[in-house]
């Protein structure tokens, strides 16, 4: 599997990929697939630098578990 995330910009409007993570469920200390998205948020965070941004996902990010990780994120 694979973890992805891509931003674009005000001036290209095209998806610029900043974080790709391959992963398997049957690699050694695997947590699981929210994990690897959670750690994908964090770097965004931190390239972002406390600047605001939007998050828009693909279908199957609408878990609870997503929605509450960026909450906690905010505040």
């Amino acid at each position: 599997m694979t973890a992805n995330m891509s931003i674009t910009t005000s001036q290209t409007k095209h998806p610029i990929p900043v974080y790709a993570h391959t992963f398997s469920v049957a690699e050694e200390g695997f947590s699981s697939a929210n994990v690897e998205t959670y750690q994908g948020l964090n770097y965004i965070d931190e390239l972002f630098n406390q600047k605001k941004y939007t998050v828009v996902m693909d279908r199957g990010y609408d878990s609870n578990d997503i929605i509450q990780f960026l909450q906690n994120k905010k505040n």
